[in-house]
């Protein structure tokens, strides 16, 4: 399965059919994981797909630690 993500600083965009917009603000996790990428909402819904191509651990590291920061500052901002 295709599963490409574009991260903002808005939030995820995952380039589907119709894309799809994920704000940080409704998002309580977002990681890589075991060549997975989840997004946990706060509405206790999620999304799991395994990704397809390899990815380096430095770039899932970067990739963990954005999203990390998005979501303290979407946290920070909502206080």
């Amino acid at each position: 399965l295709e599963f490409r993500r574009v991260l903002f600083r808005s939030g995820i965009v995952v380039n589907t059919f119709p894309k799809k917009h994920y704000p940080w603000h409704s998002i309580e996790n977002a990681l890589i994981k075991d060549d997975f990428i989840t997004i946990d909402f706060k509405n206790n819904s999620l999304i799991q797909k395994q990704i397809n191509e390899p990815v380096s651990i430095s770039m899932c590291n970067e990739f963990n630690a954005f999203c990390e920061q998005q979501l303290t500052n979407s946290k920070t901002s909502q206080s």
